[in-house]
Parts: structure tokens; C-alpha cells; sequence
């Protein structure tokens, strides 16, 4: 267990490890952004994708934002930038009119075949043993559940996956 440090100090060892966590996480959403370029895809593009194929074609935007732990106004910006760009449609629930299906259009599913390839990510956490992969995959499901919990911020969503 880590020493506590008063809660007015300016630096605790808590704050260090929220601040590597940031670190970490820009810099490996940096790698995949240069990745993706080449695609004419962002990150949060692809990870559209990538949960309306996990989750099924035709999710609607609230489903999608749960799942990704976004604001649903954020993923509308998203999904408005992807309309535009051919990579998704939105179709009209045929069950409730008042709500929306998101599905890939057939550009959509190439750039998520394309973006699938994943190599930043594979090279990156490759300096990890399987081992590493499941602490950590627990940690972080740790930290987002009791931070779900304590600030009701979202629904905790269905992913990943319980084993």
C-alpha cells in the first residue's frame, strides 16, 4: 500500500498516477491518430466503428455513447462528422419512429477493416506478458467501475465483456 500524503499537498502519489495514466493515454491515442491518418480515419472514428460491429449494425446513438462512455452530445458531433463523410447513415427505427439506427455504410465497413489492423496498439502492448495484459485489463475496469459508482457519471457500460 502506498503512503498517503496530506491531502494539501500539491503533488500526491494518487495525482502522479492519474497524471501517467493521461500521459499514457494521449500518447497512445497519438500513435493510433498517425496510424489512422493514412485512412482518412480518427481514432474516435474508428472506435465507432468498431462498437457498432461489436454491438451489432444498427445500434442507436444512446447505446453507442454508453458503450463508449461518452456524452451523447459528443458522439452526435461524431456521428455527424461521419454522415458527412459517407462512413455511417442513420435509418429511422422501424419499431420507434422517434428513434435512429446507426449502421456502416459500405465505406464505413472498409475504413473499420482497414482500421482493424490495430498495428500501434499490438506494437505497444506487446511489451506486456499475457499476464501484465489481465492485471492491467483489471485495474483500469477497477478504476473506471468505482469511479462510475462514486460519481455516477455514466451507466457502466457493457464493455468490456465480463469473463
Amino acid at each position: 500500500m502506498h503512503e498517503k500524503q496530506d491531502s494539501h499537498s500539491l503533488v500526491d502519489q494518487d495525482y502522479i498516477l492519474w497524471a501517467l495514466i493521461r500521459q499514457t493515454e494521449w500518447v497512445i491515442f497519438r500513435a493510433r491518430e498517425v496510424e489512422l491518418a493514412s485512412y482518412d480515419l480518427t481514432p474516435e472514428q474508428a472506435a465507432v466503428c468498431f462498437y457498432i460491429y461489436l454491438i451489432g449494425n444498427g445500434p442507436t446513438p444512446g447505446e453507442l455513447s454508453r458503450w463508449m462512455v461518452r456524452e451523447p452530445h459528443t458522439l452526435s458531433g461524431i456521428l455527424d462528422r461521419m454522415k458527412k463523410k459517407g462512413l455511417v447513415r442513420k435509418d429511422k427505427d422501424t419499431e420507434r419512429r422517434n428513434q435512429v439506427r446507426v449502421v456502416l455504410t459500405e465505406k464505413g465497413r472498409q475504413a473499420f477493416e482497414q482500421g482493424a489492423k490495430r498495428e500501434s496498439i499490438h506494437l505497444i502492448f506487446s511489451c506486456l506478458t499475457d499476464e501484465e495484459r489481465e492485471q492491467l485489463k483489471s485495474m483500469l475496469t477497477k478504476l473506471r467501475d468505482i469511479t462510475l459508482e462514486k460519481y455516477g457519471l455514466f451507466k457502466k457500460p457493457p464493455f468490456p465483456p465480463p469473463e
